[in-house]
């Protein structure tokens, strides 16, 4: 939450209830979520985001959901679709709906990115969507940031492993390609999951660059399989082989 000045207010299990001012000097406040729907456990694939959510009078106030759906729903006589995220709301232990254009600011606690311009909170939201609405600027955009936090989070292992990735340009049509290369570290958000493996290749002038495990962004490499020592890995094992390189 970006908060000024914060008093605390009152506490309620993950949430802590804070008064205080936004990055606009309005008031904010940490308050309970209106017309939830409730429900006894958190969902347990949910994406969890910290927003500063503004009501229809322009109070702020701050939330800690877990994403369930974004979905664009049309209205009749409006241009464009109004844009909404369904998420499980902590404070409240329920599920709430919230309209994207109101929404004044995202903290992702996966990685620490803050999203606070409008054209970035309604792409990150649809990128994260489980339905395919987003914009190629949405994933060049995002691609430019994991290339930020890679670099950022990037943590050597113990001695570069010797292996041979396949791997393709992120979210694009062209052929895989396959080559040998010294893996020199790994990526690891803030709640450690690997998310790049950076590398130099063999026997090509030394250049490391970070290969990208599932990224959400494009115009990067994403590796779609590792081989070292007559083992292969694909999908989520390339997680799990990365997380124990730096562990």
């Amino acid at each position: 939450m970006v908060v000024a000045g914060a008093t605390v207010i009152a506490g309620c299990g993950l949430a802590v209830v804070l008064r205080g001012s936004d990055r606009k000097g309005r008031s904010v406040v940490q308050t309970t979520s209106p017309s939830v729907r409730s429900s006894s456990a958190p969902p347990s694939k949910g994406i969890p985001l910290d927003i500063q959510y503004a009501d229809p009078n322009g109070q702020v106030s701050g939330y800690r959901i877990e994403v369930l759906e974004v979905r664009e729903k049309h209205y009749e006589g409006a241009v464009r679709p109004r844009l909404l995220v369904i998420g499980w709301c902590h404070l409240r232990r329920g599920e709430n709906e919230f309209v994207v254009s109101r929404i004044e600011t995202i903290v992702d606690p996966r990685t620490g990115e803050i999203y606070d311009k409008t054209d970035a909170i309604a792409g990150f939201l649809r990128l994260i969507a489980s339905s395919n609405i987003a914009t190629p600027d949405d994933r060049r955009l995002e691609g430019y940031r994991e290339v930020a936090r890679a670099k950022r989070d990037r943590k050597l292992i113990l001695s570069p492993i010797n292996a041979t990735i396949e791997w393709r340009f992120s979210h694009g049509k062209g052929a895989p390609q396959s080559m040998r290369v010294w893996i020199t570290a790994v990526a690891l958000r803030l709640d450690g999951q690997a998310y790049a493996l950076f590398a130099e290749t063999i026997g090509r002038v030394p250049e490391e660059r970070p290969y990208f495990i599932n990224p959400l962004g494009s115009g990067h490499p994403e590796v779609l399989a590792l081989e070292e020592e007559d083992n292969r890995h694909e999908g989520d094992a390339i997680l799990r082989w990365a997380e124990k390189r730096v562990r």
